[in-house]
């Protein structure tokens, strides 16, 4: 639902089908964890790659897709499209929450309790939030103009405690944050550099992203190859944070002409 505007936005031609999954613990399935209760089982990225790989098939995707992700989704399609080359011929990935690029401060004060993120444990943490989707912190504080107007962060924080499950998106969190432990041999999720290097995809990533950093990221696709068939192009978005430009416009906006051009060439 969050990405019918901007699919709409793309204005892609009738003859292409489109497929959008929800991903355990979001969406629709906080009410499968309302339900469940303590026996509900957080998602992890092995779960979440093994399942969307699954559900490729049960949509009967062809050989022939392109992939599109923001955030969580852009690792998700970073991850699915490294494990299903058999499906996935090229991707386009926004700001991709892969572990190794998330920006270690954030994951620092989820861990210490300094930034509870999405859990929005109080109205503070929404503004919070908001500020740091938008393009940055002049301190430690995290004071800055706030990227939307008031009652907007009212609304997102009334409808938090009325739909969501008390700290399940703090679990989600946890089950999902890069760890040490998870740096044992073999283990794709733990990489620290691009595990597949010959994917033809576009990255695109906004310079003062507060989320997934952008250093890191830069850092995780140095190692790209610059055949002409196989490529990664990285593009920056200057100014830009993880969700608001510094001008007050959304990612989304910024990037539709870009990813439309992208997604719509196929092999």
């Amino acid at each position: 639902m969050e990405f019918a505007a901007f699919v709409n936005k793309l204005d892609i031609p009738s003859n292409i089908r489109i497929l959008i999954p929800e991903q355990a613990g979001h969406g629709k399935d906080v009410d499968r964890a309302r339900e469940e209760g303590d026996e509900y089982e957080q998602p992890t990225h092995q779960s979440m790659l093994s399942t969307t790989s699954e559900w490729l098939d049960e949509v009967h995707a062809s050989n022939n897709c392109n992939a599109f992700g923001i955030s969580m989704g852009g690792g998700v399609a970073y991850f699915i499209h490294h494990h299903r080359p058999d499906k996935i011929k090229r991707a386009v990935l926004v700001s991709p929450a892969i572990p190794y690029c998330v920006d270690k401060k954030l994951i620092t004060g989820i861990q210490d309790g300094t930034n509870n993120f999405f859990c929005f444990e109080s109205r503070q943490d929404v503004k919070l939030l908001m500020r740091d989707l938008s393009t940055g912190r002049n301190d430690d504080k995290r004071k800055k103009k706030d990227p939307i107007p008031k009652f907007f962060n009212e609304a997102v924080y009334r409808m938090h405690k009325k739909n969501s499950p008390e700290g399940h998106y703090r679990g989600l969190l946890m089950n999902i944050l890069p760890t040490e432990e998870g740096e044992e041999e073999g283990n794709v999720f733990a990489a620290t550099s691009d595990i597949h290097t010959d994917a033809t995809r576009l990255v695109i990533w906004p310079e003062k992203d507060q989320i997934i950093n952008y250093e890191q990221g830069k850092a995780f696709f140095k190692e790209t190859t610059s055949d002409e068939e196989n490529k990664t192009e990285f593009e920056t978005i200057p100014d830009c944070g993880h969700v608001w430009h510094a001008d007050g416009r959304i990612i989304t906006d910024l990037i539709q002409a870009r990813t439309r051009e992208y997604l719509l060439e196929f092999n």
